[in-house]
């Protein structure tokens, strides 16, 4: 299996395909091994390479995905899916950002994400779960 140092190097060659190939191996294995937090790892990682391919309607639920099992297994990664996220919505705009979203998700994990990237703090304390 390729380490993740060949797959950021193979991305930041410019060298998408490649990068999602690898990333979808490493993918397969974790998964099979159960391990969580570096599954969310490569789903964080694809739905970068999307983006970076500037398709936000397949990067989303990838980025979705990843801060879900990030959540669930208590990671602190879950601040750079957030991260990734916030990025795509200012990229997208409110409006498109939302749509996209509806299209792959239920309206509670919708509003969970929207409120995880709200850019300015609420005051209502509430802290979203993506399902």
């Amino acid at each position: 299996m390729l380490s993740t140092f060949h797959l950021g190097r193979a991305q930041l060659r410019g060298d998408p395909e490649l990068a999602e190939q690898c990333y979808l191996e490493c993918l397969a294995i974790d998964e099979a091994e159960g391990a969580w937090t570096e599954v969310a790892l490569d789903y964080g990682e694809l739905g970068n390479v999307r983006a970076e391919q500037g398709l936000p309607e397949e990067a989303l639920p990838l980025m979705v995905r990843a801060l879900s099992l990030n959540q669930q297994v208590k990671s602190d990664n879950a601040v750079l899916n957030i991260t990734a996220l916030r990025q795509q919505r200012a990229a997208l705009g409110d409006e498109e950002f939302t749509r996209l979203l509806g299209r792959h998700f239920d309206e509670a994990s919708v509003s969970a994400v929207l409120s995880l990237t709200a850019m300015l703090p609420t005051t209502g304390g509430r802290s979203g779960q993506v399902r």
